[in-house]
């Protein structure tokens, strides 16, 4: 009975509106938005509809009626006062958001996978903003999309996200994979190490797959839809996914309303949240046009991904890996940002399975060439440090980037003060040695 209370509801809130716009990839050849404008609507030939629905009072009298007539029946099955308090929440929540969509149709908002894409005076201040102070920063964002665009909007499609989402990793990171925030998050989608953890991303001594761009695009859809369905509403959803669900949850609890623009204007939220959803908004509606507003590029070399990957099944450094293929290092890693230490991982903390290195399809066979003359790396979990002259364990913890007590728990019979300079003492961190290198084949 609610399922086919909401189908009605959705179905009946679409019959008085147009079409909702759809997004396209762009052929490679084409240098243009990241998002073109919606296809043009040809009239279907007019058919009989029930006008009394294409008024918003009545279509919400309307659902409301039917929301009490599903709730009651379905109640009568459901006991306990808790399971039916849930129960009412859930169905509340629903119909809620399906009349929200069939409504922003109704009120002429464009959208795509019941994405809203609106414009008022904080999304056109924004665009002002882009237009002029910001105009080179947003010029770096837009060439660096291309590049992105290929990867990332068949991976969000894939997840069934609107993919208008693309345009919230450029607020976020301006599609930079090394970005890094004051507050520790990193990577294209500017994880926390928590959160990305939670969903599937390793973080550890050799490896930040926050910055890889697909892995990150992968759990940033998981991360969207989940927030999503909790809010019911991708504003809300956005503005969590800056502030965190619990922030933004306090804020519809005591304001009583769903509506972020109303929430936008309470003290509830920082201004970096207000600003954040208008923000990408902005972006969003330049990039679907940006000759319009003056921007004019084309995708550079410098921000190119690969598409092809090679596997190794031991630890080997990028460096020797690009000497060996003769390119240059610091593309290696730009191709691979995720290997912070500039080696790959070894086996036992990838689950035992052959790590792939990005690179360009036509250096493939050539690496599968070269791949048995690769240096072997020996990886041990501790590394031996002979203390010097007038070192102390807090200018070595430090050096190390490791917690004294770390150190101190390594070294139970080490005194701090009466540290004697050649002695060997532990270090809780990975030791690489180069045992030996393969003659050529």
């Amino acid at each position: 009975m609610l399922k086919r209370t909401l189908l009605m509801t959705s179905f009946l809130g679409a019959s008085c509106t147009t079409p909702s716009s759809k997004i396209v990839n762009l052929p490679a050849g084409q240098q243009s938005a990241a998002l073109p404008s919606p296809e043009p609507f040809v009239p279907e030939p007019p058919k009989e509809r029930d006008q009394r629905f294409c008024t918003d009072s009545i279509y919400g009298q309307y659902l409301k009626k039917h929301y009490r007539a599903a709730a009651s029946k379905e109640l009568r099955s459901i006991r306990g006062w808790r399971q039916r308090r849930q129960f009412k929440r859930k169905i509340k929540h629903e119909v809620r958001h399906h009349a929200k969509i069939a409504l922003d149709h109704s009120e002429g908002v464009v959208t795509s996978e019941s994405f809203p894409v609106v414009r008022n005076p904080k999304v056109d201040r924004w665009i002002h903003y882009f237009e002029n102070e910001g105009r080179s920063t947003f010029m770096k964002w837009l060439v660096r999309s291309e590049n992105f665009k290929g990867i990332l909007l068949p991976l969000l499609k894939e997840d069934g996200m609107p993919q208008e989402l693309l345009f919230l990793a450029m607020i976020e990171s301006g599609f930079n994979n090394r970005a890094y925030s004051r507050a520790r998050a990193t990577g294209t989608w500017q994880f926390m190490s928590g959160t990305a953890r939670i969903y599937g991303l390793r973080v550890n001594y050799w490896l930040d797959e926050r910055r890889d761009p697909v892995k990150s695009t992968v759990a940033a859809a998981k991360y969207l839809k989940d927030l999503y369905t909790d809010f019911g509403d991708w504003y809300l959803a956005i503005a969590s996914y800056n502030a965190g669900p619990g922030r933004i949850n306090r804020a519809i609890r005591r304001l009583k309303t769903r509506d972020f623009w109303t929430i936008a204007e309470s003290r509830y939220i920082r201004s970096e949240t207000k600003n954040y959803v208008p923000k990408m908004l902005a972006a969003l509606n330049i990039a679907r046009n940006p000759q319009k507003y003056g921007f004019y590029y084309i995708p550079s070399a410098n921000d190119y991904t690969p598409r092809a990957s090679v596997t190794v099944d031991r630890p080997v450094k990028l460096s020797d890996v690009a000497q060996k293929l003769n390119i240059p290092a610091k593309y290696l890693q730009r191709w691979n940002p995720e290997l912070i230490k500039g080696i790959t991982p070894p086996l036992h903390r990838i689950d035992g399975q052959p790590y792939r290195i990005r690179i360009p399809e036509n250096y493939v066979q050539q690496f599968e060439a070269i791949k048995p003359t690769l240096a072997f790396l020996e990886i041990k979990d501790v590394k031996m440090h002979r203390i010097r002259r007038g070192e102390t364990l807090t200018h070595i913890a430090r050096r190390y980037k490791v917690p004294l007590r770390k150190i101190m728990k390594m070294n139970p019979n080490l005194s701090p003060r009466r540290l004697r300079p050649g002695k060997k003492i532990a270090i809780p961190i990975p030791a690489i040695i180069t045992r030996s290198k393969p003659k050529t084949v």
